[in-house]
């Protein structure tokens, strides 16, 4: 009888182990399996992306090389301008200094 009984409790401990796992395994929910995304798809938003990059580096270039344009001319204005004083003031001096000798 001891070992009746010993055998039905091992049985039911055997199959207790080996069912215990599958029996959560319903309530799980399934595994999600997510696609990989298109290569195709990537490489077009990455070739957008460097678009974009450069069109704004290319605006940005521009602004600077108008930039740099308006200095230059400027800087050239202001050398004549400075010339033409120089010249004018040499002038004016020399006049100066004949009229102060006859004087």
């Amino acid at each position: 009888m001891k070992k009746l009984i010993l055998s039905l409790v091992l049985l039911g401990l055997v199959a207790v182990s080996t069912t215990s796992c599958n029996l959560m395994a319903d309530n799980l929910p399934e595994a999600i399996t997510v696609a990989p995304p298109d290569p195709v798809k990537l490489l077009e938003e990455r070739l957008e992306a460097e678009r974009e990059l450069r069109e704004e580096a290319q605006e940005e270039a521009a602004g600077e090389v108008l930039l740099r344009e308006r200095w230059q001319l400027a800087v050239i204005a202001l050398s004549v301008l400075t010339l033409v004083g120089f010249l004018a003031g040499t002038s004016i001096g020399s006049r100066g200094q004949r009229h102060a000798t006859k004087a």
